[in-house]
């Protein structure tokens, strides 16, 4: 999931770290939004 959204949004993995799982779930959510609306909105 860290990995997911650094990739997305160019963030460090070390933020992402510090963050709790909800908050890390949230942003998961918004990277895959993106991933979808970039490509098309296809899935892996």
């Amino acid at each position: 999931m860290v990995a997911d959204i650094a990739f997305i949004f160019h963030w460090q993995p070390d933020w992402l770290l510090g963050r709790g799982v909800s908050e890390l779930m949230d942003w998961h959510e918004k990277a895959t939004t993106r991933h979808q609306q970039v490509n098309g909105g296809q899935s892996e």
